[in-house]
C-alpha cells in the first residue's frame, strides 16, 4: 500500500470524526481488530466494507435483523473473536520482530502483557474504590501495559546490544567452554 492511498485513509476517517457527531453518533475510528480480519478472510476489497456498512444499516433499520444477529450464541461469537484477538496479536509481533530479542527486549515485552492480563483481572469494584488517578489507569489495561514497557524501558540497565541475531548467536555459541 503506498502512501498516497494512507493519507486518503487517515482523511476519510477525519471527516467520518467530524461528521458523525453532526449525526448524533460518536465518532468513528479505525480499530485493531480490522488487521486481524484482514489476515483471517484474505479479503481486502472496499466494496466488502461497503456491503458490511449496508448490513449495519439495514440491522439499525429493521430490529428483526438484529434479532437474528442476536441468537448467535456466545460460545460461536467469542470463538471468532478469539481468533481474531490472536491474529492481531501475532500481527504485533510480527511489527517488533525487527527489533532484536535479547534478553532486556523480552522481559520489557513479556511484563508489559503479563500486567495487561493482570490489570484486567482485577475485580471492577476494587477499581471503583480507588483513587481518581488510579482508577483511570487500572481500569484500562492498555495504560497499564503502556506504563509496564515505559518505566522497565527507563529502568533495566541496556546490556551490549547485538545488531544480528544470527552472528550474536554465533559468537555465544563460540565462547562456551567444551564439556570435558
Amino acid at each position: 500500500m503506498d502512501e498516497k492511498r494512507v493519507n486518503i485513509g487517515v482523511i476519510g476517517e477525519a471527516i467520518g470524526c467530524i461528521i458523525a457527531p453532526l449525526f448524533g453518533s460518536l465518532p468513528v475510528t479505525s480499530y485493531g481488530s480490522n488487521p486481524g480480519v484482514l489476515a483471517l478472510t484474505k479479503v481486502y476489497s472496499r466494496f466488502a466494507a461497503v456491503g458490511a456498512g449496508a448490513v449495519c444499516i439495514a440491522m439499525a433499520l429493521c430490529p428483526k435483523l438484529m434479532a437474528l444477529i442476536a441468537i448467535i450464541p456466545s460460545t460461536v461469537i467469542w470463538r471468532a473473536y478469539s481468533i481474531v484477538a490472536v491474529l492481531i496479536t501475532m500481527s504485533g509481533f510480527d511489527s517488533v520482530k525487527s527489533y532484536l530479542f535479547n534478553d532486556r527486549n523480552q522481559m520489557i515485552i513479556g511484563l508489559s502483557v503479563l500486567s495487561c492480563i493482570g490489570a484486567n483481572i482485577i475485580p471492577a469494584t476494587i477499581v471503583a474504590k480507588m483513587p481518581l488517578l488510579f482508577s483511570y489507569i487500572f481500569g484500562s489495561a492498555i495504560v497499564v501495559g503502556a506504563l509496564a514497557s515505559i518505566i522497565l524501558n527507563l529502568v533495566l540497565p541496556k546490556g551490549e546490544e547485538v545488531t544480528d541475531f544470527a552472528a550474536g548467536f554465533d559468537d555465544a555459541l563460540r565462547k562456551e567452554e567444551p564439556v570435558t
